[in-house]
């Protein structure tokens, strides 16, 4: 339990990706909702290929994601471009920030 928990209270629909298909085409599962928090935040980010994109959003989660993950939010589809792992007060895992 995130000391955050009360602040994501946002329903956030997300598709996980499962793979590619043969036409080299992602795949994702069938959409899922997590609660979590928007916050509108432009920044520079390192992504999965360790090249440097554009952030438009974070969200702020207790539910892992991964790279190539789809987010829905407000009828806009955002792909997951890097996550991190924040630390709680004892050692293990408070929450996510995953950036769009």
């Amino acid at each position: 339990m995130s000391r955050f928990d009360r602040l994501m209270q946002e329903d956030i629909s997300v598709k996980s990706m499962t793979g590619t298909d043969y036409t080299g085409g992602k795949t994702y599962a069938a959409a899922a909702t997590i609660k979590g928090r928007l916050d509108w935040q432009r920044s520079r980010v390192l992504n999965s290929q360790g090249e440097e994109s554009l952030s438009e959003a974070v969200i702020y989660t207790t539910t892992r994601l991964k790279p190539g993950d789809l987010v829905s939010v407000n009828s806009i589809d955002w792909e997951v471009k890097a996550v991190k792992q924040q630390k709680g007060l004892y050692g293990g895992t408070d929450h996510w920030e995953v950036r769009l």
